[in-house]
């Protein structure tokens, strides 16, 4: 049967779902952060985006529109704000995301009904309820009201959206409440999510940045550091059965930054670094980014998102691949929205490079580091006009108008899918995507040979 995905933002402002005329799939719903804007900040992140409900809802699957019997879902039916990171997490700065909670089409008409208390009478329960018909369309009966089913954008391959109002204004409101309401979720196995990085190239070794900032000294032929900070630095072989290395306690929060560092083995004695040689301090390592917030069952999660970058260049190409079916929003174009697509297990949702090609094709002239890999323009010469840094006249990314007409982005724009090749790339290569998620980041060789 085809699959479908629809998509739901509940809060103060616009509530949108995305459906097909598929029968079986996934019905996403996407709420609005809940709570205040915290005044006194968090540097590593994180403050409650300031729009959206204010009280937690909970939701109950319904075996007909009377919603007479109904039990409370046990791995989203508690749905609140996104947590905050804690300080000592590092997260990522702004807001916290929108919540996302998933639901399952069958194939058959199915009802759910949420529950709220009153915010002006706490005392006081509201619920509705929502149809979903068994072609994935919304039911004339539901309570849950705002939906327009025009409103949102399309895209080749992507979903409708529609927009939704207010869920509660038709709401009948109780004050017993619905039965009882457990504030807490069930939690994914650990072991069944999160991300693996696989060691696919023809280097007997790869040397994985997991966290912390860009490693200033030189991993050895072991991995490990002889100067310069300490992090975590993992060694990957590319022998049968142990070429890979899982990330260990995904649903606690990960949060990579900027400091994914590779350096690779070609051989059994001698080690190249992720640094470009000839020119001390200039990091051209291929970047495997990802942001998982932390997942406990008091809370609804945050999203998790996963992105390839070669913003500083590359020593190692690299695939993203689903190991599960994901539901995962990307833009595509500058500026333009983000659409919600599906990618069922085993999709490569991006990759570099598509075809292998000799270094000279891969580099222009000036850019190639040895038999390592290449640098980025930025990174090469500094130069604001390709870099954009804050404070120059190429920032914001409106004004970030020279690296799209290089050489280097351009090749590696039409030799991958889904990766970035610039800082303001993000729209290209950022895949923001449901929590609990798993992938997996194989390295491959980013050069056929050196000629």
């Amino acid at each position: 049967m085809k699959k479908t995905m629809l998509s739901v933002m509940l809060g103060a402002g616009l509530v949108t779902l995305s459906v097909n005329a598929a029968v079986t799939g996934k019905l996403l719903l996407e709420f609005a952060a809940m709570g205040p804007v915290d005044s006194s900040g968090h540097p590593y992140g994180t403050l409650p985006n300031p729009n959206g409900l204010n009280s937690t809802i909970y939701l109950y699957d319904c075996t007909d529109s009377t919603c007479s019997t109904s039990s409370q879902r046990a791995t989203n039916g508690y749905i609140t704000n996104v947590v905050p990171w804690k300080k000592s997490q590092k997260g990522p700065g702004g807001y916290a995301p929108s919540s996302w909670v998933f639901l399952d089409l069958t194939g058959n008409d199915q009802y759910y009904n949420f529950w709220q208390k009153n915010p002006s009478s706490p005392n006081i329960w509201q619920s509705c309820m929502l149809h979903v018909t068994s072609s994935g369309g919304l039911g004339s009966d539901s309570t849950c009201v705002g939906i327009n089913t025009s409103a949102g954008a399309s895209v080749q391959g992507a979903q409708p959206f529609w927009g939704v109002g207010a869920l509660f204004n038709k709401a009948t409101s109780s004050p017993a409440g619905p039965t009882n309401p457990k504030a807490s979720n069930v939690l994914p196995t650990s072991q069944n999510v999160g991300i693996t990085f696989e060691n696919s190239t023809s280097n007997s070794n790869v040397c994985l940045g997991i966290s912390g900032n860009l490693v200033s000294g030189i991993p050895n032929k072991n991995c490990t550091l002889n100067t310069g900070p300490r992090q975590n630095v993992q060694k990957i072989p590319n022998a049968a059965n142990k070429n890979t290395y899982v990330i260990p306690n995904p649903l606690d929060g990960i949060n990579s930054g900027v400091g994914q560092v590779y350096s690779v083995t070609p051989g059994k004695t001698h080690t190249w670094s992720s640094f470009y040689l000839t020119r001390k301090g200039v990091n051209f390592s291929t970047q495997f980014e990802y942001t998982l917030w932390p997942y406990t069952k008091n809370a609804t999660p945050g999203t998790w998102t996963f992105d390839i970058s070669f913003v500083n260049g590359f020593n190692v190409g690299g695939k993203l691949i689903a190991n599960n079916d994901l539901a995962c929003t990307i833009s595509g174009s500058e500026g333009g929205a983000s659409y919600l697509w599906f990618y069922p297990v085993g999709t490569v949702m991006a990759s570099f490079p598509n075809t292998p090609q000799v270094q000279s094709a891969q580099c222009p002239k000036g850019e190639a580091v040895g038999l390592q890999g290449c640098v980025s323009l930025c990174n090469l010469t500094g130069d604001p006009a390709q870099c954009c840094p804050p404070g120059s006249d190429y920032y914001p990314a409106s004004n970030c108008t020279a690296p799209p007409t290089s050489q280097w982005v351009e090749n590696i724009v039409n030799n991958s899918t889904s990766v970035y090749a610039f800082s303001f790339q993000d729209y290209r290569g950022t895949f923001t995507c449901e929590a609990g998620a798993s992938v997996t980041f194989q390295m491959v060789d980013a050069v056929l040979s050196i000629n």
